[in-house]
Order: C-alpha cells, then sequence, then structure tokens
C-alpha cells in the first residue's frame, strides 16, 4: 500500500520505459521520454502505410505497487483520465488497460473519480465546488499511509512527543486491535468491497470514512453474488468469498481479513506456504481438525504442504484487479473456475444489500441507496419495473430532504427510462439549481433537450459543459451537431475541429465535417475528411451525402 500511487519521474519507470504494441491492424501505442516528461502515445495508420493520427499525452500518475502492473493518469486541470496503456507484470508485458476492448474504448477519455483515488492516493486536495475535479495539483500524500488504519496521526506524533501526556491518559493513535470484527475488516473493506454497486450516503464523500467506523456510516452496498460461480473474479469480490465460507461463518465474528493477512507487510514468496499454513493451523490443530490427506501427498514438490494450494486455488489474473486465491475455503479441493469471458456484469437480477455485522443502517438510509442503484440500472438497461420502483423509493426521501442531489439525479434517469422526459428534465434543472456546475445533470440534460427537439436549449447546456469540462471529446461533437442543425456552420466547424484534437479516433465526426463542407459547397475540404474515413476503412459514398 506504501507503493499504491506515485507522481511519476521518467527516470524512474526503468526498464519499462520502451514499449510498443499493437491492438488491431494499423492502431499501435507506444511509450517515450522527451523533454524530461513520460509520453503515452496512441498512433494510427491507414491500409497504405500512411499516418492518420499520432496523438500524444503527458503522464503524471502511476497507480499500482507494480506487483501485479501499472496503469496511468494525467491531469487536465484538475480532472484526471486514465491512459489505455497498462504494464502487466504477468509476462512483464505492456497491454490496453483494464476494462479496454480491443476497439472502441475510452482512449484517453476515461475519468478518473473519488472514488478511484479514495483507494489508490494517501490524501488529495479536492477542488472547491467541483464534485468531479481535484485541485490543480491534487495529490497531496501520494501512497496509502498508517492513517488509512489507524486514523489521523496529530494527536499521537504529539502526545509521543511529550506535547499534550498532560491531558491525554494514554496514546490517543487508534489501534484496530481494540475494535470488534466487522470494525476491523470495515477497514479492510473501505477499498477492497466495491460489490456491484456503492452508494455515498446522504451528505456523505468518498474520503469520508475513518478507521473505527462501519462501512456503512458512508456507503450503502450492494454486492455482485453470493460467491464465485463461475468466471474470474475480481479483487473487490474477495469479501464476499470469504463471508460465505465455512471458516468464517462458523469462527462466531473471530475471524477478519487479518486473522489470515499480515496488514504490514507481505510474506517472501519462499516463505507464503508455511506462513499461511500457520494462520491456518490457528484453528485447524492436528488433534481439533486434522487435515484428511496424507503427509505424502501434501509434501509434493506442487503443494509444499500448503494448505492454501488446495482450499484456496489459484485464479488466472484477468486484469491488474483479478483475484488471486479463491477466498471462499472450500473444505474439498476442486479446480479454479475458469477465466472470466470479459463480458459486462450484468445489471439485472436481484439487489442484495451487504449485511454489515453489528451494523444498524436506517431504513431510509437502504431505501435510498436501493432506489440510486435501481434508477441507474434501469436508465442504462431500460428496466421500466426498476424505474418505477426507484421513483417509489426516492420520491418519499426526498420531500424530506430536497436538497439530495444524488436522489435528484436519479430520480431524473428514472422519469426519463419511463418516458417522462418533462418530468426527468425538471428534476435535472433542480440539480443544477442545487449544484450549477454538476456536470452529469448538465450532460443528461442537454441530452433530453436534443431528442426532445428543444435545440437551443441543449445548445446552451452544451456550450456550458465544454467550459466546464474542455477535456471530453463528446461534448464538442454533439455541440457541432446542434450548431449545425441551427445553421451556425462556422461555430459547428470550429466545434467538431476541438473534438478531433482530442480524439483523431472519432470517425463520426468526419462523417459530420464532410457533411458541413458539401453543404456549403466547399468540395475541398469535404474530401479531406472522405479521405481520412477512407484510412480508417470506411466508405465515405456511403456515409456522407453528395455535393450540393
Amino acid at each position: 500500500m506504501a507503493r499504491s500511487l506515485q507522481v511519476v519521474a521518467p527516470s524512474g519507470v526503468g526498464h519499462r520505459l520502451v514499449a510498443e504494441f499493437e491492438t488491431v491492424p494499423g492502431v499501435s501505442y507506444s511509450i517515450e521520454e522527451s523533454d524530461g516528461q513520460l509520453w503515452h502515445h496512441e498512433r494510427r495508420v491507414g491500409p497504405d502505410g500512411e499516418q492518420l493520427y499520432d496523438q500524444r499525452v503527458a503522464i503524471d500518475i502511476a497507480i499500482g505497487s507494480g506487483t501485479r502492473g501499472n496503469s496511468y493518469l494525467f491531469n487536465s486541470a484538475g480532472r484526471l483520465y486514465q491512459s489505455p496503456i497498462t504494464w502487466y507484470a504477468k509476462g512483464d508485458r505492456w497491454g490496453l488497460s483494464p476494462g479496454y476492448p480491443q476497439e472502441g474504448h475510452h482512449r484517453f477519455e476515461r475519468q478518473v473519480t473519488h472514488a478511484c483515488l479514495a483507494c489508490h492516493a494517501g490524501q488529495v486536495q479536492l477542488h472547491a465546488t467541483d464534485h468531479n475535479c481535484f485541485a490543480e495539483s491534487p495529490i497531496v500524500e501520494a501512497s496509502i499511509s498508517c492513517e488509512r488504519c489507524h486514523g489521523p496521526g496529530r494527536d499521537h506524533v504529539e502526545f509521543r512527543r511529550g506535547l499534550d501526556q498532560s491531558s491525554a491518559p494514554s496514546d490517543p493513535i487508534l489501534n484496530p486491535a481494540s475494535l470488534d470484527s466487522a470494525r476491523k475488516d470495515a477497514i479492510c473493506n473501505q477499498c477492497h468491497l466495491a460489490g456491484k454497486r456503492r452508494v455515498l450516503r446522504y451528505g456523505r464523500g468518498e474520503f469520508d470514512f475513518r478507521p473505527g467506523m462501519h462501512l456503512s456510516d458512508v456507503w450503502i452496498t450492494f454486492v455482485k453474488t453470493a460467491g464465485i460461480q463461475s468466471g474470474t473474479a475480481s479483487a473487490v469480490s474477495q469479501v464476499e468469498q470469504m463471508y460465505e465460507s465455512r471458516c468464517y461463518q462458523e469462527s462466531a465474528g473471530r475471524m477478519t481479513c487479518v486473522t489470515c493477512h499480515d496488514h504490514h507487510g507481505v510474506p517472501p514468496q519462499d516463505q507464503i506456504a508455511g506462513f499461511y499454513r500457520q494462520r491456518c493451523r490457528q484453528c485447524h490443530t492436528d488433534s481439533q481438525h486434522p487435515c484428511s490427506e496424507a503427509p505424502a501427498i501434501r509434501e509434493q514438490k506442487q503443494f509444499a504442504d500448503s494448505c492454501i494450494a488446495c482450499h484456496m486455488p489459484r485464479f488466472e489474473a484477468a486484469d491488474v484487479h483479478a483475484a488471486q486465491t479463491d477466498h471462499r475455503i472450500r473444505r474439498r479441493p476442486s479446480p479454479p473456475p475458469a477465466e472470466s469471458s470479459g463480458k459486462r456484469f450484468s445489471r439485472r437480477g436481484p439487489v442484495t444489500l451487504f449485511e454489515e455485522p453489528g451494523a444498524d443502517i436506517p431504513e431510509t438510509a437502504i431505501n435510498r441507496g436501493k432506489g440510486i442503484h435501481l434508477a441507474e440500472r434501469a436508465y442504462f438497461d431500460n428496466l421500466r419495473d426498476d424505474a418505477w420502483e426507484a421513483i417509489r423509493l426516492l420520491q418519499p426521501i426526498l420531500d424530506a430532504t430536497p436538497d439530495d442531489v444524488e436522489g435528484h439525479l436519479s430520480v431524473a434517469r428514472a422519469y426519463h427510462t419511463l418516458g417522462r422526459i418533462d418530468d426527468a428534465i425538471s428534476s435535472w434543472e433542480h440539480v443544477l439549481k442545487l449544484e450549477p456546475g454538476h456536470e452529469l445533470a448538465l450532460e443528461l440534460l442537454a441530452i433530453a433537450y436534443h431528442e426532445s427537439g428543444n435545440t437551443k436549449q441543449a445548445r446552451s447546456h452544451y456550450e456550458q459543459l465544454v467550459r466546464l469540462n474542455p477535456s471530453r471529446s463528446k461534448y464538442f461533437e454533439h455541440l457541432a451537431q446542434v450548431l449545425g442543425q441551427l445553421g451556425d456552420y462556422e461555430a459547428s466547424i470550429a466545434a467538431a475541429e476541438e473534438a478531433l484534437e482530442l480524439d483523431p479516433s472519432r470517425a463520426q465526426i468526419h462523417v459530420w465535417l464532410a457533411n458541413v463542407y458539401n453543404h456549403l459547397g466547399q468540395s475541398g475540404n469535404a474530401r479531406k475528411h472522405k479521405d481520412q474515413l477512407r484510412g480508417f476503412g470506411l466508405d465515405p459514398d456511403r456515409l456522407v451525402a453528395p455535393d450540393r
């Protein structure tokens, strides 16, 4: 954890600096060091080998300790974005970042949220008003430090320096050993239990958790499954796996994450088997719970008398977040589940609350979390029943807390799913009254106004979006379309060209510009964009309207 994030210095990349790989024919990625800066490139060439574009981005932050790999971020005026390039320790190779398919991925526009840095950075500085943004220099403390598990340390330092011993009867630092098992686990679960969806409680932020709290004091968590059925599980599922295990269920609250894991270090590779065997033997002694396997079998080279080799088989890592062991701790050895197909996890199915032992969660908080979760999946998967249920759960809560931004945003999504566009627009406008710079509300409003034919309002909201966040190509692309529909072709062309500066891979913008130039009778300019489409392997004659 002390290496969970580093501010990038090019010389610190070491042997991994030189890298280049291709994903699909004509599209390649590379890394270079120049001008005292580390750069990530995406290049594309056409069928004839002519370069179509070479986009490079200056990298500022490396995520991960390097044990499984490193991903990379860059800072755009306080907004952090992930690079599509990741280094994987397994195989000492470079490849696309986790969650990036071969084609049609986020490129340099996957935004890194507060929730991401809450688990990867020690301390960050947030933007004063924009909840999607950090301060222009966001990193205060790069890696996870002692305070993440022991709480704020100033009083501890003053006590040990003798500055406050007269008034403090004992060292005020928190020792997690003094906590009950649920609160101990909550310290780990703040990062290792993302579940299927984790909803911030009303009035909470991603950085509000402190050791000694229950997880549910900050988040309402809905889990993916009761445990692994098939496929590769992500690291955040290990908690769910452990809670399903017989070891945990019969421990009567004694078993926690640190029953097995050393929270201050990782055993050397050649000591792993003995380290975890000793942990298992705290409960499974030869006299009370002897292993039924013959010693001669256990001590074979492939097992090395390792408990976890049989009872916690390893998974093949699908990405840098992949789980390495099956935390169900099965009694009878079984082969590990097959590797994941990489398909998107289904949003459908029951909504299952993570039941934190000993936590008293108000019903209102559960209903609010459930309503937000249902509204989101209803919006993305067009689930009308979920949308109605979300409104039923959320509306009474919003009547009592009318300043609940996330609640109103979710109700608007539910209304949109049901085709009640005016109600959705009204709710999103209410969000902007509460938080004028709310980027998602602005975007959803712009889309809703555009879809409903209110082009002038759509233009107004897209213009606000590109001022608020000038790093997103899709905002400029949609603004270009709206401006063209309003007949402001000069401004439309400027917005479309700005979109291509941010994302030169967007073929649809070349289609738009070719059509606009044809409409204006500027066949030479239209031809340039048609040529670019041919370089992408597309037929412009099928995509672009004929000259006027």
